[in-house]
């Protein structure tokens, strides 16, 4: 099955958090996560909505429960609403 990852977080800068997100590529892709879009609210474009692909539901859980998750989100004095999903 396939695995999908929606995440939906409200940015103080999306300029800055752009930089910031487009420089982690790399560690997302070792993790086994990669991007397939990123989505801006259209009344508010600090909203972000981010839809990727897993190597698996493990991978993903991995990844959105490790330190360097947590340190970014922490970083960005935000949270985020994150699903992990798998085709049925």
């Amino acid at each position: 099955m396939a695995t999908t990852t929606i995440v939906q977080t409200e940015v103080p800068n999306y300029d800055e958090w752009r930089r910031g997100f487009d420089g982690n590529e790399q560690k997302r892709a070792n993790a086994g996560i990669f991007i397939q879009g990123v989505y801006r609210d259209v009344d508010n474009r600090n909203k972000v909505t981010v839809i990727s692909k897993a190597e698996s539901v493990e991978a993903a859980k991995n990844f959105f429960q490790s330190s360097a998750w947590s340190a970014a989100m922490e970083k960005s004095g935000k949270t985020a609403h994150v699903m992990i999903l798998e085709t049925t």
